[in-house]
């Protein structure tokens, strides 16, 4: 049975269209079927791909490949979850840490083909925006939630509790709620720990906190957060950012519950290194 490999670029990357041609002519080479959205088809006639929509395509998929950064694999990473399917990240990006293919390593796509690679799963997590009427929004994260105040360069107030107790008070520009995936992103830069992806967790990070004692702070995966907005200087709109993509306004009013989310990432690994060895590689390339 052919495998169906929906094929995802991030044009916005130097050079994507070239790299996603020599991808789309691997895949093919190894006999599978490759799907793309309609939205692709006048850069990628020729390519031997199937174009047609995106939403029926990753219904029929047994693989979604991901070429860009990691941005781009956490944005397609909530799909590839929909679907039930693994995800396979080939870096275009400078760091690149989900991403689990580089440009120069194409010839791993026969291991992917033959079903040689590993599935990691990954923790995702959950917020809960409950409104003072009742509404309850669902949002998932494969890296993190912050809440901070967007744009406007003021510190926020907010109250954490950790099922029925005070875990404290915050002031800082913004707090981070990772999952361990996401603790080698904006967690790591504003001083939080790293965390080993199998290590189910949720890692809480001030973003430069007023107070010299406010710590980054690892919670159970067992545990559920609740986060309210305290009044104290200002009332500007506090916003939650899921995954650095969406900007979620939270009213004073709304409280946000965080917890470990029952849907995980299968992420495809052809990397034979340990999650140290990678993280050593990674942050030393990072400088």
């Amino acid at each position: 049975m052919r495998l169906k490999v929906l094929v995802v670029p991030n044009l916005r990357k130097n050079d994507a269209i070239r790299h996603t041609k020599n991808v789309l002519t691997r895949f093919r080479e190894l006999g599978c079927t490759c799907l793309m959205g309609d939205q692709y088809a006048h850069l990628f006639e020729g390519s031997g791909a199937s174009f047609g929509s995106y939403p029926l395509h990753l219904e029929n998929a047994s693989l979604l490949v991901a070429i860009g950064g990691d941005g781009t694999i956490i944005h397609c990473a909530k799909d590839a979850v929909t679907a039930d399917i693994p995800i396979l990240g080939i870096n275009l990006g400078r760091l690149g840490f989900l991403a689990q293919m580089e440009l120069t390593g194409l010839d791993g796509l026969e291991r992917v083909v033959k079903g040689e690679a590993e599935v990691e799963e990954r923790m995702m997590l959950k917020a809960v925006r409950i409104t003072d009427g009742g509404r309850r929004e669902r949002y998932y994260a494969l890296n993190d939630f912050v809440l901070s105040k967007g744009a406007l360069s003021r510190m926020v107030d907010l109250e954490v509790n950790c099922g029925q107790k005070h875990v404290g008070d915050f002031r800082a520009d913004g707090l981070i709620f990772a999952t361990p995936t996401g603790s080698t992103a904006y967690s790591l830069s504003a001083g939080g720990p790293v965390v080993d992806p199998v290590i189910d967790s949720i890692i809480m990070t001030p973003i430069s906190p007023h107070a010299m004692g406010s710590r980054p702070i690892i919670f159970s995966p067992q545990e559920k957060l609740f986060i309210r907005q305290k009044i104290v200087n200002y009332t500007d709109k506090l916003y939650m950012t899921v995954d650095g993509e969406q900007a979620v306004p939270v009213n004073i009013e709304d409280r946000i519950e965080i917890k470990r989310s029952s849907r995980r990432v299968k992420l495809m690994t052809l990397d034979q290194r340990n999650f140290y060895e990678i993280l050593s590689d990674k942050l030393s390339f990072r400088g």
